[in-house]
């Protein structure tokens, strides 16, 4: 936004990379504008530039290995940090997708390898030089999210409107549900009690640390019913 272009705390920053023949109109032309249009993953989409021919590309971003600190200054003598770059954008065509794709189908290859490995850490994941304990940054380097985008269909009307008796009964639904799975888990915890007494009767002992702490579970599920039921009749 242009209204926030000088203020260093709503910045946030990315590392682009562009194909070739897209980094050199950039480098060109001072007014090259582009859209990042995000697909359901909330980690790639769809790349839309007027200034360049076909104007639509797909991108995906990765989480790079370590984040960058980026600081700036209002008046160049005392400095702020605004943002840490922690992500890399990668515009690209899916014919000839960039060599970073292909390491991630080598880490798909590596991922089925491992699991029928005995020794999964004698096994290279990748070969980027990595090791231990940083052999395994490329399992968040590269998370499985499709070559091609993938997006939700735009919500209707009547798909997102609720109606105030909907809603007062999916609460009710759900204090209910609730209601069943503590009573369901008092129930389990009063045997276990009463298994505990007679064991320690049969011992010679009048309680256990096991006995205590079993009390004290059903104290707290008992409050929390009490509570939901209480919940249940105000509604």
């Amino acid at each position: 936004m242009n209204s926030l272009e000088d203020d260093y705390m709503f910045q946030e920053n990315y590392i682009i990379e562009f194909p070739d023949r897209i980094a050199a109109i950039a480098n060109k032309d001072p007014n090259f504008d582009f859209d990042l249009v995000f697909d359901h993953t909330g980690q790639s989409g769809i790349f839309n530039c007027s200034q360049i021919k076909p104007s639509k590309m797909y991108f995906r971003m990765f989480p790079l290995p370590l984040p960058t600190e980026l600081y700036t200054s209002s008046d160049a003598s005392f400095y702020y940090k605004n943002s840490d770059v922690s992500h890399i954008i990668i515009i690209y065509d899916p014919q000839s997708p960039p060599h970073v794709f292909q390491d991630y189908e080598e880490f798909q290859l590596a991922q089925a390898a491992l699991a029928l490995n005995k020794h999964p850490f004698q096994y290279n994941v990748l070969p980027h030089g990595l090791t231990p304990p940083t052999r395994w940054a490329p399992f968040q380097l590269y998370p499985q999210i499709p070559l091609r985008p993938r997006f939700f269909e735009f919500a209707q009307g009547e798909d997102i409107s609720i109606t105030k008796d909907e809603q007062q009964k999916q609460v009710k639904d759900s204090t209910k549900k609730r209601i069943q799975e503590i009573e369901g888990q008092t129930k389990k915890t009063e045997k276990a009690l009463e298994t505990e007494k007679q064991k320690n009767n049969k011992a010679g002992q009048q309680t256990s640390d096991k006995q205590d702490k079993l009390i004290q579970q059903l104290s707290e599920l008992r409050f929390k019913l009490d509570q939901l039921k209480n919940d249940e009749d105000t509604e």
